[in-house]
């Protein structure tokens, strides 16, 4: 059991009259190894509070340290430039049946690089063969179904099912663009069907 402490007496110039906080503790018993502190409060008059510390100033020149920057994997910053490029070829591939469909030669033309290869032919003959099938058209409708991207570097190819209508002719075919990074433009540099 606790046994009661007395309180210290009050310090000189304090009240007598103003309470002084006590602690009572258990008695020491002769396995303790530390001694039991009593500890009193009262107030004092001319106490001024204890200075702050403030804090450091932070270093300047050459010493100075940088704020520390997010650590980002390779492995992370790999995948979300893949996931970017994958992206813009799917939105150039979509651009470029949406400009066939609309009969906008210019931008159906800006999707294919200058060094598209139109096998068999001249680039000049065949701007001038798709402009032929393509304009006048009643309506043309091109569809891109089941979109596939691999890209590498800046080289990709897009793998789709086709499918084209115009007037009574209808027809689904298997192709493959073959693109490159032109700035920050995806070309056309080669067209297969049915592969």
């Amino acid at each position: 059991m606790a046994a009661p402490v007395a309180a210290p007496a009050a310090p000189a110039g304090t009240p007598a009259d103003k309470p002084v906080a006590v602690s009572t503790a258990p008695a020491p018993t002769p396995a303790a190894s530390a001694p039991v502190v009593v500890t009193a409060a009262a107030p004092v008059a001319d106490a001024k509070p204890a200075p702050v510390a403030k804090p450091a100033e932070p270093a300047k020149g050459k010493e100075a340290a940088k704020p520390a920057e997010p650590v980002k994997a390779k492995e992370t910053a790999q995948p979300d430039r893949q996931q970017h490029a994958v992206a813009a070829v799917e939105k150039a591939v979509l651009a470029w049946a949406k400009a066939w469909e609309q009969q906008n030669m210019a931008a159906y033309y800006a999707a294919y690089s200058n060094h598209f290869d139109p096998q068999g032919g001249t680039l000049a003959a065949w701007k001038a063969e798709r402009k032929d099938r393509i304009v006048g058209k009643p309506a043309i409708t091109v569809e891109v179904r089941d979109l596939k991207v691999s890209v590498h570097g800046e080289r990709a190819t897009a793998n789709f099912r086709q499918y084209y209508a115009a007037g009574s002719y209808k027809a689904t075919t298997r192709k493959t663009l073959r693109l490159q990074q032109e700035g920050d433009k995806w070309r056309i540099t080669r067209e297969e069907t049915g592969r």
